[in-house]
């Protein structure tokens, strides 16, 4: 009974460490070929999140970097993997431990990363929306100047116009570009209208949105800060989800490494 229990620990720990070993190799793989191709990583939007920083981190960096970290992480959960499929295979009771070890000190950064986040998510957000509101100010409308150009590009990318949409508060109102001579009458720049795109924002003209914007020429109704809002709860919905779901395969794999280390100390004291 012993012995088919530990077949059974030792077979369900080898599926699930076969997956963990798919998702490494998944990042690992997906890490070199961003870091080999940098034109995968657009760069037009990065002297943008260049200017936000937290603590010392830039964000900038962070996203360059991204590929690093999937390396980093990708090696990590194969070696992981490679502890747990060798420690059951080969009935080594001091790899099945240190696998054990090592998931549960997992598990526990998991939990602390989502209670974080949970705790620090409205603080977060103050903080996002101060730091764009910050940059911003530094839009001149110019096409050589690098801040500048990043907003058009995000303007464009998310699409959205402002901080906050301009129905509610004109966020251009404190840029430099608001008081140049080129801005005329405008109310928002070319890269809020509907018809801006990456290839014409230098010579877009669209004297009807920019003067006189609505909701069918422009995206004054749309701010970048909201954008980027929903698109950061619907990731973190999905992270914590995905934290949720890789924390049980975790907890399942921990309990079947403990079965087997069992059965594994059990033959021994009886030989």
């Amino acid at each position: 009974m012993g012995s088919c229990a530990g077949n059974i620990g030792k077979l369900v720990l080898v599926s699930l460490n076969g997956v963990i070993l798919l998702g490494g190799l998944g990042l690992l793989v997906a890490g070199v070929v961003v870091q080999v191709d940098k034109s995968i990583i657009s760069d037009h939007v990065l002297p943008l999140v260049n200017g936000i920083e937290l603590s010392g981190f830039n964000l900038g960096d962070l996203i360059s970097n991204l590929s690093i970290t999937c390396i980093a992480v990708g090696c990590f959960l194969s070696v992981l993997a490679g502890l747990g499929v060798f420690g059951a295979c080969c009935r080594v009771k001091f790899l099945l431990f240190l696998y054990g070890l090592i998931v549960v000190l997992i598990i526990v950064a998991q939990l602390v990363a989502v209670v974080m986040w949970f705790l620090m998510h409205d603080k977060l957000n103050t903080w996002l929306k101060e730091q764009l509101f910050t940059l911003i100010q530094r839009y001149d409308g110019d096409v050589t100047n690098e801040i500048s150009l990043a907003w058009d590009w995000f303007f464009i990318l998310m699409p959205c116009c402002g901080v906050n949409a301009v129905t509610t508060t004109n966020d251009f109102a404190n840029t430099t570009w608001w008081t140049s001579p080129q801005r005329y009458s405008q109310q928002i720049p070319p890269s809020c209208c509907v018809g801006a795109t990456s290839s014409n924002m230098a010579s877009y003209v669209n004297s009807t949105c920019t003067t006189s914007p609505s909701n069918t020429n422009s995206y004054w109704n749309d701010g970048c800060y909201d954008k980027m809002y929903t698109s950061l709860s619907t990731y973190s919905t999905t992270f914590i989800v995905i934290c949720v779901v890789i924390a049980a395969v975790e907890v399942i794999a921990v309990f079947f490494a403990f079965k087997v280390y069992q059965n594994i100390k059990n033959n021994v004291d009886a030989s």
